[in-house]
C-alpha cells in the first residue's frame, strides 16, 4: 500500500504546510519554556450547524503518542465557568477492523491512512543498527507526512486518523473557546496545550487562489501563485482551456510543490501548448477540510515563437568614396527566415537604427550612402524571421577618412575643495567633429601625465579626487581634443590647482622639567614646519578635559605653573597650530604635585610692651590644621629648644628674659612645618 501511495503523492513534508494554516493558536499558561517545537497544530471552520475542529501533530514523536494516547479536546463558552472536556475523548485513529468495515474501497486517501498507522516498516525488524537506523528514522517521517497529506485531502482520512471533531451542540451567536492536548502524562516529553477562540455568528466563506498569474514563453507556459496561498490551501488544480468553456486538469494528482527557499512562489509549467495560439488558465486550492475552495480569477496568455534566426557573420564595411559598403555572410536555410535589416549607430555598444527596408535573405550587401562623415558609423546586420524575431550580428566600423586633428582645448578652471573632491571644466572646441576629450593629470610638472579618462569623455566637466594629505601641495591637469576619427589634438596648457593643507604641522617637544614644591617648570622645541603661525599650552587636572592656558605667537618655549595641589596629577602639552588651522600635538608632560612638608613661615614676628610686659607677636593666614610652637635658644647657644604649643588663633605669647633669642614655627597635622623663624 506504501509503494502504491509513493506513485500517487509527491514527497512533501506537510508539517510546515498545515503549521501555516493554524489560527488563532495560543499556548496556555503551561510551563513549556523546554518544547523546542510546537508538539501540534490546530485549524477550525464555522459552518452552519457545527463546528469544525482540523490539528495535525508537528513530527514522527508526537504523532506516535497522539495514535498511542489520543486527543483532549475540551470547550468553554461564553456563558460557562470552566472547560470541560466534549463527547467521545479521548480521540484516537480508528482500529484496523474499523478500516476493515468501510464499503467504500475506492478512496484511496483512507487507504493510504491505514498503510500509513498500521503497515510495516520497510526497514524490518533491524531498524536501530547502523544504517538501518537512519533509513527507519526517514522511513516514520515519510508515513507521518504522508498522513499529515491524506488528511489534508480528503475529511474521511482526518476522520480515520484522529484528526478531525465536529462540535454539533452549538448555538447561534455564541462563542467558544476550545484547547487540545495530547492525552498522556510523560514527565519527561513535554507537549503544547493550544487554545482557539470560535465567534460561531462568523461563518466560514469558501475562498478562491489568489494572487497568481501566467507568462508565456516559447512554447511554454508558466502559471505561478503566491505562497501566501498556503494559508488556505495544502494543495492545488490547475486547469486550462481554449475557449473558456471545456477545461481540463492538468494534474493528475493533487499538485504540491517542493520549492526552494529562493523562490518566491509556486510555480507549474505547461509544455504541452502551441505558440500562437490563447491559452486560459484557473486554479482550486484544497483545504485542510478535504473540500475545494473557489476557482481563481482566469488567466490568460499565448505562447509565441521567441527563438531568433542564427544571426549573419563576418560583416565588413568599408568607405566607397563618401559611401560606406556593408558586406556579409549567413546560413539562409532556415525555414522561417525572413532576410535582413541593416542597423547602423553611432556607438558600438547599441542603439541601431535600421536604415534599409527589409532584405532578401539571398542578399549580402547594401550600399550607405548616408554615414556621418562627422561620426563613427557603426553596423550591424538583422536576420529577421517570420515570427519577427531579430538576431543581431556583430558590429562592424565604417568611416569617411578624417586625418585632421581638433585645435587643443582652451579655457581650463578649476578648485580642490577640503576633502579632495577635485572638478576642472573647459571651453568646448570649435570643430563640428569633436566626439569628446581625454583629461590627463600628474604631481609634478616635471613628471609624465597619467590618462584619467578611460572612454572619451563627451563633456566639458570632468570629477576627480586626489590626496589632500601629502606633502605635495599641487595638482596638474593637462586636456586633449578627440574628434569622430580619434585623431588628438595637441595638449592643452596645463591647468595648476592649489591642494587644500589638510596635512598637520611637525610636533612640538617638551625637552625638559624640573619640580619643586607644589610647583612645576619646563620647557620645549616648538613646531619646526614653516607655516606654524602659533603654539598653544594646554593644561589638564586628574581626568579633566584639557584646558588652555595660554597662546603663543612669538618664540616662547618655557613655563612655570605653581600653587599645585599636593598629590593632584598635573598634565601639559603645546599644541601647535599651522596656517590652514591644522594642529599637532606634543607629547605631554605627566606629573603628580610633591608635597615636601615645607610651609609658609611666620609673618612680622616681633617683641612687643604692653602693660610692663613683654611679648612675642606674629601674624599668619587662616590656618585650621596647624600649631605655633614657641622656641627658646638653650643656655649654651649651641640651638633652640620648644617652650610652649599654641593654638592657630593665638598670635601673642609672653616672655619673661627679654635678652635671650625666640623663635616661632608653624606645625601642621600632615607633618609639614614651617622654617623656625627668630627674633632677638
Amino acid at each position: 500500500m506504501i509503494n502504491f501511495f509513493k506513485s500517487v503523492l509527491i514527497l512533501c513534508l506537510l508539517v510546515v504546510s498545515f503549521t501555516a494554516q493554524s489560527q488563532e493558536e495560543v499556548p496556555l499558561k503551561y510551563d513549556t519554556s523546554e518544547v523546542r517545537i510546537p508538539s501540534h497544530g490546530i485549524t477550525t471552520r464555522v459552518l452552519k450547524d457545527k463546528i469544525l475542529l482540523r490539528w495535525a501533530p508537528s513530527d514522527y514523536v508526537f504523532w506516535e503518542m497522539g495514535n498511542t494516547h489520543g486527543y483532549i479536546i475540551e470547550r468553554i463558552g461564553d456563558t460557562d465557568t470552566v472547560f470541560a472536556p466534549l463527547p467521545g475523548m479521548p480521540i484516537k485513529p480508528w482500529t484496523q477492523e474499523e478500516f476493515k468495515s468501510v464499503k467504500d474501497t475506492s478512496n484511496k486517501y483512507l487507504a493510504v491512512a491505514m498503510e500509513m498507522l498500521y503497515g510495516e516498516l520497510e526497514s524490518g525488524e533491524d531498524a536501530t543498527l547502523g544504517s538501518n537506523l537512519q533509513n527507519s528514522i526517514m522511513e516514520q517521517q515519510n508515513r507521518h507526512s504522508y498522513a499529515l497529506m491524506s488528511a489534508d485531502l480528503n475529511k474521511e482520512a482526518a476522520r480515520s486518523l484522529g484528526f478531525m471533531y465536529e462540535d454539533k451542540d452549538v448555538k447561534t451567536g455564541a462563542k467558544y473557546t476550545y484547547r487540545i492536548r495530547i492525552n498522556h502524562t510523560d514527565p519527561d516529553l513535554k507537549t503544547d496545550t493550544l487554545e482557539v477562540f470560535i465567534d460561531f455568528s462568523q461563518k466560514y466563506l469558501e475562498q478562491a487562489v489568489r494572487n497568481c498569474w501566467v507568462e508565456s514563453f516559447d512554447n511554454e507556459i508558466k502559471v505561478a501563485w503566491t505562497f501566501h496561498n498556503s494559508a488556505l490551501f495544502s494543495a492545488y488544480d490547475i486547469e486550462r482551456s481554449t475557449d473558456k468553456k471545456t477545461w481540463k486538469k492538468l494534474n493528475s494528482k493533487p499538485y504540491l510543490s517542493s520549492q526552494s527557499g529562493v523562490e518566491k512562489s509556486y510555480l507549474y509549467i505547461d509544455t504541452m501548448v502551441n505558440n500562437n495560439t490563447a491559452y486560459h488558465y484557473r486554479l482550486r486550492g484544497y483545504t485542510p477540510f478535504g473540500e475545494m475552495g473557489l476557482y481563481s480569477e482566469i488567466m490568460t496568455t499565448t505562447p509565441k515563437d521567441m527563438t531568433p534566426p542564427t544571426p549573419a557573420f563576418d560583416v565588413k564595411a568599408k568607405d566607397q568614396g563618401g559611401a560606406v559598403l556593408i558586406t556579409w555572410d549567413a546560413f539562409p536555410n532556415e525555414v522561417d527566415h525572413d532576410g535582413f535589416y541593416i542597423g547602423r549607430s553611432y556607438l558600438a555598444s547599441g542603439g541601431f537604427e535600421k536604415i534599409s527596408a527589409k532584405l532578401k535573405k539571398e542578399e549580402r550587401a547594401f550600399l550607405d550612402f548616408q554615414a556621418n562623415v562627422l561620426e563613427n558609423n557603426y553596423y550591424a546586420v538583422i536576420s529577421v524571421d517570420k515570427s519577427g524575431n531579430e538576431a543581431v550580428s556583430y558590429v562592424a566600423l565604417g568611416y569617411i577618412v578624417d586625418s585632421l586633428p581638433p585645435t587643443p582645448p582652451t579655457g581650463l578652471a578649476g578648485a580642490i575643495d577640503s576633502t579632495g573632491f577635485v572638478r576642472i571644466s573647459w571651453a568646448r572646441g570649435p570643430e563640428a567633429d569633436i566626439i569628446g576629450y581625454r583629461v590627463y593629470w600628474a604631481n609634478d610638472t616635471l613628471s609624465e601625465f597619467s590618462q584619467l579618462t578611460g572612454d572619451v569623455l563627451s563633456h566639458t566637466v570632468f570629477y576627480d579626487s586626489v590626496n589632500v594629505k601629502t606633502l605635495s601641495e599641487f595638482a596638474y591637469y593637462k586636456v586633449v581634443a578627440v574628434d569622430h576619427r580619434y585623431n588628438h589634438s595637441e595638449y592643452s596648457q596645463i591647468l595648476t590647482l592649489q591642494k587644500p593643507d589638510l596635512v598637520p604641522p611637525a610636533a612640538p617637544v617638551i625637552t625638559k622639567y624640573n619640580q619643586e614644591q607644589l610647583s612645576v617648570s619646563f620647557s620645549w622645541v616648538n613646531s619646526v614646519s614653516d607655516d606654524v603661525v602659533s603654539h598653544r599650552l594646554e593644561k589638564r587636572i586628574g581626568d579633566e578635559d584639557w584646558k588652555e592656558l595660554k597662546t603663543f605667537k612669538d618664540k616662547e618655549k618655557q613655563w612655570s605653573d605653581k600653587d599645585l595641589i599636593a598629590s593632584k596629577a598635573y598634565s601639559y602639552r603645546i599644541v601647535a597650530i599651522d596656517d590652514a588651522n591644522n594642529i599637532s600635538y606634543s607629547k605631554s608632560l605627566e606629573i603628580t604635585a610633591i608635597d615636601r612638608g615645607l610651609r609658609d613661615d611666620v609673618d612680622n614676628l616681633k617683641i612687643v610692651t604692653r602693660d610692663g610686659k613683654s611679648y612675642l607677636e606674629w601674624t599668619y593666614g587662616n590656618v585650621k590644621d596647624a600649631v605655633f610652637v614657641v622656641y627658646k635658644q638653650n643656655a649654651a647657644k649651641t640651638g633652640f629648644e620648644p617652650i610652649a604649643r599654641l593654638s592657630n588663633n593665638e598670635f601673642l605669647y609672653q616672655i619673661h628674659d627679654v635678652a635671650a633669642s625666640y623663635g616661632v614655627r608653624v606645625m601642621f597635622s600632615d607633618g609639614g612645618e614651617s622654617k623656625l623663624l627668630t627674633i632677638n
